[in-house]
């Protein structure tokens, strides 16, 4: 018996990890999709998310895992 689900998920670790396919929606417009390893690339979280990252493989768990880099902080500008 085939049985699919449709799920909402904003945690991308999460996604990779649960899911078989994936589809990335940004201003109410699929942009991409397809398995974890597929969709899930540096480029198009920096797309989608504006932030920068590193996926790699955790190893300790073998999943895909993915690693957030920190925004530089310009001159004069405070952080909150």
């Amino acid at each position: 018996m085939n049985v699919g689900t449709l799920a909402a998920l904003h945690d991308l670790e999460l996604a990779a990890e649960y899911c078989d396919y994936l589809y990335v929606m940004k201003q109410g417009k699929v942009i991409s999709h397809g398995t974890p390893e597929e969709v899930l690339t540096r480029q198009l979280i920096g797309e989608v998310y504006d932030v920068e990252c590193e996926i790699y493989t955790n190893p300790i768990t073998g999943e895909l895992s993915i690693a957030y880099l920190p925004v530089p902080m310009h001159c004069g500008e405070d952080r909150k």
